[in-house]
């Protein structure tokens, strides 16, 4: 019996003739699909291709020795039942010369065979990542001590004014930062050089239009935004009956304000209205008799919002618009100095590698590149077109971790410029994770927002579904995160936000790399954590459970962090009477335990159920 595929799964094998960007959720069976897409594509009665006319790039050589046993072992189940068929049985051959690889992988190839092409040693070796660094500081070390016997003023300047100490380390690492940083793209000297008039900004209207300030500005406004939510969640208490409503007022003026920051869209404007900001005074709470943990909760989010913009103004707006246009001014010199220096380094690097016929994973990509790609037209190389000729489709897994060194290099050798799509893309931009290797996920962000979910020749493919984990793992992280992302308690970076369904496990790699948070708020530095899996029970207690139960969990260190908790628990069902606390601080925080024993005895079905 063949194995059922879902209607997107199928469209995933089937379609071809077209650029594809498949975005694959975790367990939603990616690399089935891909092998049997590649398996479809080797058998096609009408236009069957060679496996080594395949182009199949994975981010690990463990995935690409992977890839390789399944399509290995799919040809000969299908050998199986044809076994007199000659081109199953080639393909059988051909499947251990085929390039299903990695990318460092397929660039050595490109190199090794083409090394002619740009006057290189064929007996290169990779060097060790030791050896290198030793040879990475001698080399610095030598660019720095020509600058100090002959130094311009530039670089006096430059030393002067971030050299810390009594030693250079600090211009060290920033130069070999920008190096590496450079290496990510496909040409590092244009990149460098793209640097030079960054700075060159002489009033208002530049400095709002600078690109470098348009990620800050955005970030801010995100900020802003949470603070809004802040502030609705502490009117939504002045509202109810046993609120502090003499505070509605005061909360309800400072969400105004918030409101109308948030639609701010120029740093300048923000730099403003930040700075000018005014907070109405709370009204007197003397003989205020409702519920006296709600009336510290709305100080305490009021605060909160306070503080943040605190935060702001003393990070961002330190100086007004002006002084920052002439602080630019003054450092625009030193940028040029530091992109020299990085200039030089590279280029003594270089030198130096070439003398020890060396080489490392960045120049193998960036010497693949000069074989394929002419750098002055950045259009395609004979070489390049012999690719073209030879791959039927390109297909490259964890598009999310690719990098513009990759993209232009995978693309040269594509059909795109014969006005033929045959690249196919898959990916998860929730799971990319090598961003501190450079990887670029705006990449396969840009291709998600711009391809079509129609019949297109740029189309998406959404595979949402999880097959992986039990429905009770699912359930259980679907009914914490999609309501607290539902209420926008928690700021995700990127708007991949609608894949969030009840058969994908969303987020919990995400909120895993997020430094900080407070109840699903990134940017409170509070010491509160959210235990999902303890929660979980709670909320199905909650659900179940027809009359309303108060649990009482003492935190003797916050009534207020316990009030979010609560304020919480209620966005999950009906109201719940409930003081909360963090499991990990129970030692401390509960003073009886038989409170504990008697929720867990309560909850004992729900747990039971749920393993």
């Amino acid at each position: 019996m063949g194995v059922s595929w879902t209607t997107e799964q199928q469209q995933v094998i089937d379609l071809r003739n077209r650029n594809i960007l498949v975005s694959a959720a975790a367990g939603s069976g990616k690399t089935a699909v891909l092998v049997e897409r590649i398996v479809k594509i080797i058998t096609d009665k009408n236009h069957p291709v060679d496996i080594d006319h395949l182009l199949i790039v994975t981010f690990t050589n463990a995935a690409a020795a992977e890839m390789r046993e399944r399509i290995g072992n799919a040809i000969e189940k299908a050998l199986d039942e044809q076994p007199e068929d000659e081109h199953l049985l080639r393909q059988l051959t051909l499947i251990h010369n085929a390039q299903i690889t990695t990318i460092d992988s397929f660039c050595l190839y490109v190199v090794r065979n083409h090394f002619h092409e740009i006057d290189l040693e064929p007996n290169f070796r990779i060097g060790d990542e030791g050896e290198l660094k030793l040879l990475r500081e001698d080399v610095l070390g030598k660019v720095l001590e020509q600058n100090y016997e002959e130094p311009s003023e530039a670089f006096s300047d430059f030393v002067e004014g971030y050299a810390s100490g009594r030693t250079d380390a600090a211009l060290n690492e920033m130069i070999l930062q920008l190096y590496e940083f450079s290496r990510s793209y496909p040409w590092p000297e244009k990149w460098l050089d793209s640097f030079v008039g960054a700075y060159r900004i002489e009033n208002r209207e530049e400095l709002d239009r600078a690109e470098w300030l348009a990620p800050l500005t955005q970030n801010i406004r995100f900020v802003l935004k949470d603070c809004e939510q802040l502030l609705k969640q502490a009117l939504a208490v002045t509202q109810q009956d046993d609120g502090p409503d003499m505070y509605e007022k005061a909360v309800q003026s400072d969400l105004e304000k918030y409101e109308g920051l948030s639609r701010l869209t120029s740093f300048c404007e923000l730099s403003g209205a930040l700075s000018d900001i005014k907070y109405d005074r709370l009204a007197s709470s003397r003989g205020f008799e409702g519920d006296p943990d709600k009336l510290e909760l709305v100080k305490s989010l009021r605060e909160q919002a306070k503080d943040v913009v605190k935060k702001l103004c003393k990070q961002y707006f330190f100086c007004s618009p002006e002084m920052m246009i002439e602080q630019l001014e003054r450092t625009e010199p030193m940028l040029e100095e530091v992109v020299r220096l990085t200039k030089q380094f590279a280029d003594e690097f270089a030198a130096a590698k070439r003398r020890k016929n060396l080489v490392d994973f960045h120049d193998v990509e960036h010497f693949a590149l000069q074989i394929l790609v002419d750098e002055e037209t950045e259009k395609a190389k004979k070489t390049a077109e012999e690719f073209r000729d030879t791959f039927e489709e390109i297909m490259i897994d964890e598009y999310q971790d690719s990098n513009e060194v990759q993209e232009t290099l995978l693309r040269s050798i594509s059909r795109e410029e014969r006005g033929e799509n045959n690249i196919f893309m898959v990916g998860d931009v929730k799971q990319s994770i090598y961003r501190f290797r450079l990887a670029r996920p705006e990449l396969f962000m840009k291709k998600y927002d711009s391809y079509s979910l129609e019949e297109s020749t740029t189309q998406r493919i959404d595979l949402h579904k999880n097959f992986r984990s039990r429905e009770e793992v699912l359930t259980c992280t679907n009914d914490i995160f999609y309501k607290i992302i539902f209420l926008n308690l928690i700021t995700i970076n990127n708007t991949h936000n609608r894949s969030i369904n009840y058969y994908c496990t969303p987020f919990f790699h995400q909120i895993a790399c997020k430094r900080r948070m407070i109840f699903g708020i990134s940017m409170y530095k509070s010491k509160i954590r959210i235990k999902p899996f303890f929660l979980y029970f709670t909320v199905n207690f909650i659900h179940q459970t027809k009359s309303n139960h108060r649990v009482k969990f003492i935190n003797r260190r916050s009534p207020a962090s316990a009030m979010k908790y609560k304020f919480f628990i209620n966005h999950f069902g009906k109201p719940v009477k409930i003081i909360f606390c963090s499991l990990s601080f129970i030692s401390h925080n509960f003073k009886n335990i038989f409170t504990i024993l008697n929720f867990i005895s309560a909850c004992r079905h729900h747990i039971m159920n749920f393993f």
